[in-house]
């Protein structure tokens, strides 16, 4: 009787505790889940064929990063132009870089709050050739000043920056300062050089002037000569290392060219298959001269904010003493 009483409680007890284990699934299965991610982006960087930026609320300005034929083309506004490839190198680093360090919210009602709304972000879309799509909306940046413990050094602040997959609802805190990294526009991607080459291939400089200023620096022996002179080395290898990786970041996408050149620079080398061609077009007086370069067909530039123009165009006095002569030849 008493084995038979015992029983029945167990099976009571069993019974009750099925119950509670089925009332708390089915509750819990009508509660949000969240699983925090340690990996938001998974991106082969040498599969990706396009890049798409969405600056903040500025749809007209959507940048467009792609390949086309091995290269890469930079396009906004119906304009393409030719792209720096080490700036879109640099981009795709900085992506890859973006690591989860929190979860800041769960669901819609903090996308506001850490502007991750599709208007309040910018959306960044990568996709790849085998059809993988990495579209991520980087909203708010928080700066955190660092705790001043030591008042002989300065210790460095935290950066945040909050992040969404756009098919997500998760919002995550990540380290850095991500809307200085992307929230660009298109002259940011743009190729910038107009002389890239290493100064040691080149074998003669022809320098084009109006008047009888032109004049020609060949190397001869290892040794640079001009008008049967050597030329002072110090003053011949400052000048090479200041023209031989030159860009400009002021383009002069305005201006139509229509006169001939003013002035022109042509590098011959050893490792050139064709000459390096510099022109400058006179401009007016503010901008005074609009640059342009064979190494960079599709872009002008104006000389006279990064001074361009005195950089390259320079006299053959220069060579001949210490002390460098430019010669303004807007007067």
């Amino acid at each position: 009787m008493f084995r038979k009483s015992n029983t029945k409680i167990l099976l009571a007890a069993f019974i009750v505790l099925l119950v509670i284990v089925v009332i708390i699934k089915f509750a819990g299965s009508g509660k949000k889940k969240s699983t925090f991610k340690s990996e938001l982006i998974s991106v082969d960087t040498s599969l990706v064929s396009s890049i798409t930026i969405l600056p903040k609320a500025d749809a007209e300005k959507e940048v467009k990063l792609f390949r086309e034929n091995g290269v890469w083309i930079a396009e906004s506004q119906g304009k393409r132009y030719d792209a720096d490839e080490s700036v879109i190198s640099n981009l795709l680093t900085e992506f890859m870089r973006i690591k989860p360090e929190r979860m800041a919210a769960t669901d819609e009602s903090g996308w506001e709050k850490y502007e991750v709304t599709d208007s309040a972000a910018i959306r960044i879309t990568v996709k790849e050739t085998n059809d993988n799509v990495t579209d991520l909306l980087v909203g708010k940046f928080s700066y955190q000043q660092a705790p001043n413990t030591n008042p002989y050094q300065r210790q460095q602040g935290k950066m945040t920056s909050y992040v969404r997959l756009y098919n997500e609802k998760e919002v995550y805190a990540v380290n850095g300062f991500l809307n200085m990294t992307f929230n660009r526009q298109i002259n940011a991607f743009r190729n910038k050089t107009i002389i890239s080459a290493d100064k040691s291939d080149w074998t003669g400089l022809y320098f084009n002037y109006p008047g009888d200023s032109s004049f020609a620096m060949t190397k001869q022996n290892g040794k640079w000569m001009t008008g049967g002179l050597l030329a002072d080395s110090m003053e011949v290898d400052k000048y090479l290392n200041s023209i031989s990786h030159l860009v400009c970041t002021d383009f002069a996408d305005d201006i139509v060219v229509t006169n001939n050149p003013t002035h022109t620079l042509k590098i011959e080398g050893s490792n050139m298959p064709v000459p390096l061609k510099i022109s400058a077009f006179p401009a007016d007086s503010v901008n005074k001269y609009i640059i342009a370069s064979s190494l960079n067909t599709g872009a002008k530039f104006y000389s006279a904010k990064q001074k361009v123009f005195e950089k390259l165009f320079i006299t053959r006095n220069r060579f001949f003493k210490a002390e460098a002569d430019s010669i303004n030849f807007s007067e």
